[in-house]
């Protein structure tokens, strides 16, 4: 059975009539100028309720076809000690258990989505489906429990000025930490699962053979010839300074096995974590330092380098930051979506 429709009429000499029309009447009513008033209003918010239903629909389709999921998993993250091309800011490398799945964004942050969760767009290099860029670190948690409101989730995060909470509990979006990014990096590639046996086999290579390049699609240990890296396998997965002026296009390159696209270079992407120095004792789920000055971002941008496309390369920048090669991507607990 089909819903009336309504109609909302002036009539002659004044006043307002109200029709009424069903698929076996049409009845017409005489209103007040107070009455109608409040109708209107009330049709109004009618209306306003509806499209708030239709779009909290599409964007909840939407995200459910961009999550992807990030197995549980117990994996070697930070360079080994024998890595001749990683920072002392990437050592000691060290075992995260991350125990529960976690749903991660299979693209960055776009300026579409931006766009539509907070109504304006910072980015410099302009485009739909190119990742967000300029917004600080505080700013990204902002979208993060902007979006939550949208589909009626809670707010992960409860932000006072230049103060932020992460509620654990909770069900909504948020960034995702170092170790988690780092994780589904690694178990991103065909030899993800067989990291920790890498490691392990790290201890007894010569430190000729340690040297090594790992990435978002293919082998997850790329051997390096002395400094030299492999540019051109990796653009297969990766949008780089050698080839970049300015961002691109999410997902115009390959995905890593998880179906994760852009995971290294296009834009450095935030993460929760507080910079700070890395420690060799195993850790599970970790959230990094409590307090900091600097928040760290990882894979690298369209104007670096490839060394910086390492998985273990470590950038770490002032939370109110907005440069035009920081993006980020959400993510949600596994368990409380």
């Amino acid at each position: 059975m089909s819903d009336p429709l309504y109609s909302l009429n002036i009539k002659k000499g004044g006043g307002f009539t109200l029709s009424v029309q069903t698929p076996d009447s049409v009845s017409e009513f005489s209103l007040s100028v107070d009455q109608a008033k409040i109708l209107n209003r009330r049709l109004v918010q009618h209306l306003a309720e509806q499209d708030r239903v239709s779009n909290k629909k599409k964007l909840s389709d939407y995200l459910d076809r961009l999550m992807v999921t990030v197995p549980s998993a117990e994996v070697w993250v930070g360079a080994h000690k024998k890595e001749r091309l990683a920072l002392s800011i990437e050592k000691p490398s060290f075992q995260v258990v991350q125990p529960q799945e976690l749903l991660m964004s299979s693209i960055p942050v776009t300026q579409q989505l931006y766009q539509w969760v907070c109504k304006t767009n910072p980015s410099l290099f302009l485009g739909a489906m190119r990742p967000v860029e300029r917004v600080s670190w505080f700013e990204a948690v902002r979208f993060c429990n902007s979006l939550s409101k949208l589909l009626d989730l809670e707010p992960v995060y409860e932000i006072k000025e230049d103060q932020v909470w992460w509620h654990v509990e909770r069900d909504g979006f948020r960034l995702p930490t170092e170790a988690e990014w780092e994780i589904a990096l690694a178990l991103g590639s065909p030899k993800g699962g067989e990291r920790s046996l890498q490691r392990e086999d790290l201890e007894t290579s010569s430190e000729s053979e340690v040297s090594f390049l790992e990435h978002s699609g293919s082998d997850a240990l790329t051997q390096i010839q002395g400094q030299k890296l492999d540019a051109e396998e990796l653009s297969q997965y990766a949008y780089f300074a050698q080839y970049g002026k300015g961002t691109k296009g999410v997902a115009s390159l390959k995905p890593n096995q998880l179906g994760i696209y852009d995971m290294l270079g296009n834009v450095w992407e935030w993460c929760w974590d507080w910079f700070g120095s890395y420690t060799p004792i195993p850790k599970i789920a970790p959230k990094g330092p409590e307090k900091g000055t600097t928040k760290i971002c990882r894979g690298g941008a369209w104007n670096r380098d490839v060394w910086f496309l390492r998985s273990t390369c470590r950038y770490a920048e002032r939370p109110y930051a907005r440069t035009s090669n920081i993006g980020f991507r959400i993510v949600r607990s596994k368990n409380d979506s």
